[in-house]
């Protein structure tokens, strides 16, 4: 079970978590999903284009499958940190804290086609050389260093070669 006295201060609420500083180390956050649910998944639909990817309310395991997907694809350091009980538990992880301005939508856009991404609509993007999925591409949810880089943050991710209904 995770300790809630290691929360600090809240520092957001998005659309799936509620983000708090850690009391324990500066350079990371908590983040708490809300109660009874564990964040978003991708799934595939068959479309014109062989499939088209939605996003829906994820169960726990697809929940895990996509931090470890992130951890490996965008380098992340996302770890699981436990289970608050109640009526309806909270999944609880812990990432770096990453600040600094948000990009423009084109730098976003120039940052997914150079990592091999096509556009399947207004937020979502396929890599079709190793079927990876993402989703939710808005501004907030990457980070411009300030070298320049741009880094995702936060993105729902899936293999497009694993189960997607």
């Amino acid at each position: 079970m995770f300790q809630v006295s290691r929360l600090g201060v809240e520092f957001d609420r998005a659309g799936e978590h509620v983000i708090y500083y850690s009391k324990e180390a500066v350079e990371r956050v908590f983040k708490v999903t809300h109660p009874g649910q564990a964040g978003l998944v991708l799934r595939a639909v068959p479309g014109a284009e062989g499939f088209n990817v939605t996003q829906s309310a994820a169960v726990p395991l697809e929940y895990f499958e996509r931090m470890i997907i992130t951890n490996e694809v965008w380098g992340d350091d996302v770890i699981f940190e436990g289970l608050i009980e109640g009526d309806l538990p909270s999944l609880v992880i812990s990432q770096p804290l990453l600040e600094g301005p948000h990009p423009e939508p084109l730098q976003i856009n120039s940052f997914l086609s150079g990592q091999g991404f096509d556009r399947k609509d207004t937020l979502m993007w396929y890599r079709p050389t190793d079927g990876l999925a993402v989703s939710d591409t808005k501004p907030s949810n990457f980070i411009r260093t300030p070298a320049g880089d741009i880094l995702p943050i936060d993105l729902p991710v899936r293999f497009a070669s694993l189960q997607m209904t």
